[in-house]
């Protein structure tokens, strides 16, 4: 059982056969990991008949690019409803995208520097490397003009590993007033900042100090779905600790309805159908043997471990229930104060 878990984890089976060992053990064997497998295996047979194919004889290339083809026609069909034209270019979709994921966390707060002080932090701070490539004399001067979220994000790009230590000693010896609930700060990035700088691996961009996220304008992102943006975004959300239900995205439109609650289904043979992984393989233009699964690898141990944490919450309740029933009322108080 462990070996199947762990060839859709990616993990080495040894590993998890540990894990799974240790949480039995302790819990006196509630065989958690071969429900959730059946469970899975059996979502994920109900998803290759929704897609029009044989559950019983698909091979993990036909569901591969099954998925690859229906996370297309769904993500054309949302561009459509939305009026994006294909030659609509980066910044007209990165709009839409922003007013989508605004509109999917809506009430959705974060703790983040007071503008002001973010401001002072960085006036303390000189980002020399960053005024340069913006083209600013004065950090006074670029904090008057620029979005102080987005300066917070370009920084941790551009200054050197020094300077970013600095800010982050300045900003441990903050006081909590000093820190404000509010909402995020979705950012639009400017061109002559971003352009001129050195593409990151990762496209997303977030910065927990100002509650800011942006996507990294990249060449290929021009064309990319409204809904692969979003998914970024959402990315980039959660890092700032914004708790997101799996059904949110169907708020955007009803083909999203089909992959919602199905970020944690990996395949035996190891093909994810977690949308995160389908979109960046789609967007990637990756084969089946050099596919992203690792967003649908981590939902899936968040599910095993969650299922156990629950339980061990279900044991320590029924502990606590237990000595309260079986004792005097007396012996329970004098219990409660030890």
């Amino acid at each position: 059982m462990s070996a199947n878990l762990a060839k859709m984890l990616g993990q080495p089976q040894k590993d998890v056969a540990k894990f799974i060992g240790d949480m039995e053990d302790k819990f006196g064997h509630p065989s958690h990991d071969v429900r959730l497998l059946a469970e899975v295996v059996q979502a994920v047979k109900g998803k290759i008949a929704g897609l029009g194919l044989d559950p019983s004889d698909t091979t993990p290339e036909e569901l591969y690019h099954a998925l690859q083809a229906k996370f297309a026609s769904d993500s054309a069909q949302i561009d459509g409803a939305l009026g994006l034209k294909p030659d609509s270019d980066f910044a007209g979709r990165l709009h839409q995208a922003i007013e989508v994921t605004q509109h999917i966390v809506a009430g959705a707060e974060v703790w983040s520097l007071k503008p002001t002080v973010a401001k002072s932090l960085m006036l303390s701070l000189p980002p020399k490397k960053l005024m340069k490539q913006l083209h600013y004399r004065s950090t006074a001067s670029m904090l008057k003009h620029e979005n102080i979220g987005e300066l917070y994000q370009l920084a941790s790009y551009v200054e050197s590993k020094t300077w970013q230590n600095a800010l982050t000693k300045a900003a441990a010896r903050l006081s909590s007033n000093d820190y404000t609930l509010g909402p995020i700060n979705f950012v639009y990035p400017m061109a002559a900042g971003w352009g001129s700088m050195h593409q990151p691996t990762d496209f997303n961009v977030c910065n927990k100090l100002c509650g800011s996220v942006s996507i990294y304008p990249a060449k290929s992102l021009s064309r990319a779905p409204l809904v692969t943006l979003a998914l970024m975004l959402l990315q980039s959300v959660r890092q700032l600790g914004v708790s997101l239900d799996s059904r949110s995205l169907a708020a955007v439109h009803p083909a999203m309805l089909w992959w919602a609650s199905m970020e944690h289904l990996v395949s035996p043979e190891r093909v994810s159908l977690n949308i995160n992984d389908v979109a960046h393989n789609h967007l990637n233009s990756l084969s089946h043997e050099d596919s992203a699964t690792h967003h649908g690898a981590q939902a899936l141990l968040a599910e095993l471990t969650g299922r156990y944490q629950s339980l061990a919450g279900e044991v320590q309740q029924a502990a606590q229930d237990s000595a309260e029933k079986l004792m005097p009322a007396t012996f329970a108080e004098q219990y409660q104060e030890v």
